[in-house]
């Protein structure tokens, strides 16, 4: 009798042979824009790992890359901070910190806790309910 992916999960973190490993593979943006077909052909030939992947251009032709995942255009997030990437769909780095200088902490305010969104950009809390 097969046993729930719960009950698998802790036979894993306990050590007492689990029915089979639980694992999760994450295939991001850039490995979509660079690879494409060659990527779609290992996704399809694992229909465990990617039970729910439908085959064809539409799942990686109109990948869209978020502003700070931009390269080319420097980001300005959520506390001030100025973020730069060089690869398309990658989170790149903080070029210039809010507070390079820490005498300005006194005077600094930080974002508004009604729409902040990990820093990205702004929450519209309404449309999201």
């Amino acid at each position: 009798m097969a046993i729930s992916s719960k009950e698998n999960w802790l036979h894993t973190v306990r050590r007492t042979n689990p029915e089979w490993m639980p694992y999760s593979i994450a295939l991001t943006t850039p490995l979509w824009l660079n690879l494409r077909e060659e990527l779609e052909k290992v996704v399809v030939r694992h229909p465990k790992t990617w039970p729910n992947y439908k085959p064809g251009p539409s799942n990686w032709g109109e990948l869209r890359i978020a502003p700070h995942q931009t390269p080319g255009r420097d980001f300005v997030d959520q506390w001030g901070s100025v973020w730069r990437t060089n690869v398309a769909g990658m989170t790149g780095t903080v070029i210039k910190p809010v507070l390079e200088d820490l005498s300005k902490l006194d005077s600094f305010t930080p974002p508004d806790p009604e729409t902040y969104n990990g820093g990205w950009g702004p929450m519209d809390w309404n449309k999201v309910a």
